[in-house]
């Protein structure tokens, strides 16, 4: 009877080591002190990357390489679990961005996912799908863990005021924080306040009794930049018929009445790529009596209505 006990506790010590062990790189540090419910940090995956400066052949090497934010394992492509996955590129799209919009960034930290590609004779490599990017400005490595931080809107009468909700980074901790420290805590404090901002670093008991976090770097997220509006002058504006350039056929379009504000320069390149894949193709377009577009001018280096 004594075997059998312990062969049934032997047995269910090693299916709860098994079972942890299982999980170990999905959830692995997710248990922090959490004071809330599931967030954004806990339900998406962010990532840091490096480039990868090995000398081989190009996709198989040049890439970047990808890690988890504040956790040991990452799972690459392959299903692999790895401190570090490669990917052979970074696919910008499912964020609406291009590679330019995050350019002049010191670092860069991304939302999405690592999948797959694959590239001609090289098989499948891994890919690392954005949906989110982050920038910083600031050289300096992040020392401490990552948080996602916003400001909740609370206001207080008297200090301290735990109005700022940090969440841990692909953890399901979330701690309230009344301020921020470091060098770089009075800006990071700034850019909070209209938005949510990424931020490195560790917490301490604020003199006024609340909780703060030190700031050894921070993010802001990365928008697009419509380049087709930027200018210099008024002159640099206009209204036009070509309000895209086609890549095939079934992308012409009727160019009836100026309606679609853009710098010169966009204007040029839709005309060209309009005149050499539509130039040829017939439509059935409506006669339409325009109006005269109304005055465009370049407002804070955007083309935009006159004011």
């Amino acid at each position: 009877m004594r075997n059998a006990f312990l062969l049934v506790a032997l047995a269910a010590s090693t299916s709860l080591a098994c079972a942890a062990n299982s999980a170990d790189f999905e959830d692995e540090g997710a248990v922090d002190d959490a004071e809330g419910a599931a967030t954004l940090s806990s339900t998406s995956t962010f990532y840091k990357i490096r480039p990868d400066y090995r000398r081989c052949v190009s996709p198989l090497c040049g890439g970047s390489w990808v890690s988890r934010l504040n956790q040991s394992k990452t799972k690459c492509a392959d299903g692999s679990w790895a401190a570090e996955c490669y990917v052979a590129e970074i696919d910008w799209s499912s964020a609406g961005l291009t590679q330019e919009d995050a350019a002049g960034a010191s670092s860069l930290l991304f939302r999405g996912s690592i999948g797959f590609k694959t590239y001609d004779s090289f098989g499948n490599l891994g890919v690392l799908k954005a949906t989110e990017v982050w920038s910083s400005p600031i050289l300096e490595a992040p020392v401490g863990s990552f948080y996602r931080v916003k400001d909740t809107g609370i206001r207080c009468f008297r200090a301290p005021c735990l109005n700022l909700a940090s969440d841990r980074l692909n953890s399901t901790s979330s701690r309230m924080i009344s301020e921020f420290g470091g060098y770089y805590g009075p800006k990071a404090a700034s850019y909070v306040l209209s938005q949510n901002i990424l931020v490195a670093g560790d917490y301490y008991t604020a003199k006024n009794g609340g909780r703060g976090l030190t700031v050894s770097a921070f993010w802001t997220r990365v928008k697009h930049i419509d380049t087709s509006l930027t200018c210099t002058t008024d002159a640099d504006c206009t209204t036009t018929v070509y309000k895209s350039a086609p890549a095939t056929e079934a992308d012409c379009y009727c160019r009836t009445c100026p309606s679609t504000i853009m710098n010169l320069t966009t204007e040029a390149t839709n005309q060209a790529a309009y005149d050499s894949v539509c130039g040829g193709v017939s439509m059935m377009c409506p006669m339409v009596k325009c109006m005269a577009p109304p005055p465009v001018a370049c407002v804070a280096g955007t083309c935009q209505k006159a004011l």
